[in-house]
């Protein structure tokens, strides 16, 4: 007794090929809409984590009548939630000639709108482990705009501009020697 039996094949290797014509299709897909999405993707990260790295330029604080020019240098992360941390100096001329530096630290957030808010704390290390004060928290609130930094505010008492470029330390400390000492009258 013999049996027999057939298969038919016919119907199969159409599924497969239409199944690969489908996913070539997606895969060309996802290609195209890759490519235009590429450098909106780019451009949104790249303005969005703008703030990160090394800030170096000059500042001006108003103190009653007084001005005074400073260089001002900053080193700022921004986390993917929008908050930014950091740290920086400020380089202020002496009246008997050279500069002193300060220490500051540096807290913010970047703002929906692309701006971003800075707070600057300057303080040194005292005894016990105390930190003190040295001189107000500047409140600043800014945007960059052609790889500057514009920051403006201050405290309540001290209106403060400050117009910062990306840099290195070495760029800060040679601009923080060419400094004017402050004039005494």
């Amino acid at each position: 007794m013999s049996t027999y039996s057939t298969t038919d094949n016919r119907g199969s290797g159409g599924r497969r090929r239409g199944c690969g014509i489908i996913l070539l299709i997606v895969v060309v897909l996802l290609v195209v809409a890759g490519i235009f999405a590429y450098p909106r993707v780019t451009s949104f990260l790249s303005a969005y984590f703008a703030a990160n790295g090394t800030w170096y330029g000059p500042a001006t604080i108003h103190t009653g009548p007084a001005q005074e020019s400073l260089e001002t240098y900053m080193d700022l992360s921004t986390l993917p939630t929008g908050s930014i941390t950091g740290s920086g100096q400020f380089c202020v001329p002496n009246p008997i000639g050279g500069t002193t530096t300060a220490d500051f630290g540096v807290a913010g957030q970047r703002q929906g709108d692309g701006s971003f808010t800075l707070t600057v704390s300057s303080a040194v290390s005292a005894p016990l482990g105390l930190r003190l004060l040295v001189g107000p928290s500047l409140q600043m609130r800014g945007t960059i705009v052609n790889g500057t930094f514009h920051l403006t505010g201050g405290g309540s008492n001290t209106p403060t501009t400050m117009t910062l470029k990306h840099g290195s330390m070495a760029s800060f400390t040679a601009a923080c020697h060419s400094l004017s000492p402050f004039s005494l009258g």
